[in-house]
């Protein structure tokens, strides 16, 4: 086994330990957070003009304290991802091998849909391309075409009907 699989393999085991490690530590977070007593056990309302935080502004403080750790297990997750993402893409340079552009989705057939008698001749699952020019294709606008014909709403023009 070469040094590089190596240390493959032991990045590939210290994420699988993480897959296990992260919910528990995000489930215990949260328990730790449900369990805080949300009202001081003080009797009523007081000015302090101290540093330190009065017996309802504690709980705030250390809840709030939970959220930032619970949002950082959340980036450094990402930033791991972030980081092998690059290392991917160094290695596709390296080796000549370009991540694929994927290129804009060809347009698709509309399926007559909202025209003039779409009910009876429309076909929604077409997926055919159409024309440059048109929405619909060839198919689908010679069943129009025919329908138009048939319901008298256009003349026949043309054999392709």
């Amino acid at each position: 086994m070469s040094e590089i699989d190596r240390r493959i393999n032991a990045a590939i085991g210290r994420l699988e330990r993480l897959a296990t490690k992260m919910p528990t530590a995000i489930d215990a977070l949260l328990d730790e957070r449900r369990k805080i007593d949300g009202w001081g056990s003080g009797g009523g309302v007081r000015v302090q003009h101290s540093a330190e935080l009065t017996p309802t502004e504690a709980p705030v403080d250390r809840r709030l304290d939970i959220d930032r750790r619970i949002a950082n297990l959340f980036d450094e997750l990402d930033a791991i991802r972030k980081i092998a993402r690059n290392v991917e893409a160094d290695c596709d340079r390296y080796i000549a091998v370009t991540t694929p552009v994927l290129e804009e989705p060809k347009p698709r057939c509309d399926g007559g849909i909202g025209r003039t008698g779409y009910l009876e001749w429309g076909d929604p699952g077409c997926v055919n391309i159409p024309e440059s020019y048109r929405k619909q294709c060839s198919k689908c606008r010679k069943a129009e075409d025919r329908w138009l014909v048939a319901h008298g709403e256009r003349r026949h023009i043309g054999n392709d009907v």
